[in-house]
């Protein structure tokens, strides 16, 4: 609701300091012998907290401006109807590819390696929530733009909007590579720690996830919603029958590869549709090897330095996770800074522009 009113500032923030506080919560009573209760009741105080802060922001949005004045005409309920079968089976379809990954491996390879490879992949659901939180804050308002500009006229802000999220999803997710071990070690012993190799594979069927949901949603942004539906009904069946075949054939690696093949593929496929059909994302090929060449070269980088910690203290991998995020944090933020000045430079030629011609 906060971003169909352009107001997904404290939303946005609530659920990412939910996620936050639900980790630290459980992590404290894990560590002192809550057991697994512990987690449920870190999962229950992030949605009781997102549920509390949100729900006193829009009463106090509401009690000042008084935002729902008449009840929606009986057309607008048929127009809602319409997209409900669509959208009710892609996302039950979805849902439960995300997370049947556990329930395969405990099937596939026993409950052992089920809680190896939960616990590797907890910390990648948290990066995948928070990215959830910022690229719909960043989506939904740009369907108001489309509204009024039509596509030609969100064509280059739509670009810049997919760069920073794909430049964030490299970052978080290198950062998970590194920081990955000395953040499980804290629970499990280091004899039972994944392979390197599962965490990089984790780490890039998360992305893949992540950029298979952000290029659907841009057509639902562009009020294809029944093209975003079927599509990601397809995707999400295709991911299924990889399940069912590739941990048979590779193990564990066929987890995460199922996810790699079947989300990826598709999220190729939502991007050329855009483009094919609104004219968005479209880069030139010499740019675009550019872009994923530097992102490949960064999650190289951080499985060297995740390879390289791995024989040392859990101190030094500390201290080494925590400057390797704070390099490409900050190398982020100053690129998206000076994106932001970019865009309130043109904006100003702009108006200026508009101030000339009317004199």
């Amino acid at each position: 609701f906060g971003m169909a009113i352009l107001r997904p500032g404290v939303p946005v923030a609530a659920l990412a300091l939910g996620q936050l506080l639900g980790l630290g919560v459980s992590l404290f009573l894990l560590v002192n012998g809550f057991g697994v209760i512990g987690v449920s009741i870190g999962l229950v105080a992030t949605e009781v907290f997102c549920l509390v802060v949100t729900g006193l922001y829009f009463a106090g949005l509401h009690a000042r401006q008084r935002m729902v004045r008449v009840r929606p005409a009986r057309g607008h309920y048929r127009s809602m109807l319409g997209f409900t079968p669509h959208v009710f089976v892609s996302q039950v379809s979805f849902r439960i590819t995300q997370q049947i990954d556990a329930t395969v491996v405990t099937f596939f390879l026993g409950p052992g390696a089920a809680v190896i490879y939960a616990v590797h992949k907890k910390l990648a659901e948290f990066l995948g929530r928070l990215m959830y939180s910022i690229w719909g804050s960043a989506l939904l308002p740009l369907s108001h733009m489309a509204g009024e500009k039509g596509a030609s006229g969100i064509r280059s802000i739509t670009l810049s909007i997919f760069a920073a999220i794909f430049s964030l999803l490299v970052v978080l997710y290198a950062c998970y590579i590194v920081i990955d071990r000395p953040f499980v070690s804290w629970w499990i012993s280091p004899a039972s720690l994944a392979p390197l190799w599962l965490v990089v594979a984790i780490a890039l069927a998360r992305l893949a996830d992540n950029a298979l949901n952000v290029s659907s949603e841009l057509h639902m942004a562009m009020g294809e919603i029944n093209f975003m539906a079927r599509y990601l009904t397809l995707s999400s069946l295709l991911s299924l029958g990889l399940f069912a075949v590739l941990p048979q054939i590779l193990g564990m690696a066929g987890i995460p590869l199922a996810t790699i093949a079947g989300s990826g593929s598709f999220a190729v496929f939502f991007v050329i549709a855009a483009r094919r059909n609104f004219g968005l994302l479209a880069v030139p090929p010499t740019r675009l090897l550019a872009v994923l060449g530097a992102g490949a070269a960064i999650l190289a980088l951080a499985t060297a330095a995740a390879a390289w910690t791995a024989i040392r203290t859990p101190a030094e991998q500390w201290v080494v996770a925590g400057v390797f995020g704070t390099v490409l944090g900050g190398g982020w933020i100053y690129l998206q800074w000076h994106q932001v000045r970019t865009f309130k430079h043109l904006s100003v030629q702009e108006t200026s522009l508009s101030g000339s011609i009317g004199s």
